[in-house]
């Protein structure tokens, strides 16, 4: 088992022959599910709904490194009080990687009505490196409020970060 890992652990950058380690015996299957999904990207204006399906399945837990971008969701834009479909498969989905220390969040928008830092904070238990790039918050305080979602974090990075009270 020790030498299989060790050249499972040698194709690390190997999608292809990672997925065939995976499918070839049960045994590889924990292995090689390490490297591919060690980091991976949500972009929520893309179609989503496969991978979202995907990451139902025990495959979560091997995420480390998270990347969330423009989710399909925009308070400035809901109409009767509601989350959309896909914004809630994505926040549902996301609730399930528990494993992750390394989170990266573009284009969030948490000043609106319907914000909850609830939704992450599944998420961000182990969470030590938080980059928040292109992101709005109501107020400085707003902002505090959300970091103390993140007890393990260690390291902040911001890019572009607004204070709006409107809604």
């Amino acid at each position: 088992a020790e030498i299989t890992d060790s050249i499972i652990d040698c194709l690390y950058d190997d999608r292809q022959t990672l997925k065939s380690c995976a499918l070839t015996h049960p045994t590889w299957l924990d292995r090689s599910r390490y490297h591919l999904h060690h980091s991976v990207n949500i972009d929520g204006s893309a179609d989503t709904d496969k991978l979202i399906g995907y990451y139902e399945t025990g495959a979560a837990a091997y995420i480390q490194n998270l990347t969330l971008i423009a989710p399909p969701e925009s308070y400035s834009v809901h109409r009767g009080g509601h989350m959309s479909l896909r914004a809630q498969s994505v926040w549902r989905t996301a609730s399930r990687f528990t494993n992750i220390t390394s989170l990266n969040m573009t284009f969030f928008n948490w000043r609106g009505q319907h914000k909850s830092y609830d939704r992450i904070a599944h998420i961000a238990r182990h969470v030590t490196h938080l980059n928040l790039v292109l992101s709005t918050f109501r107020d400085v305080a707003d902002f505090l409020s959300f970091l103390s979602v993140f007890p393990a974090l260690e390291v902040l990075t911001l890019g572009t970060l607004t204070f709006s009270c409107a809604s």
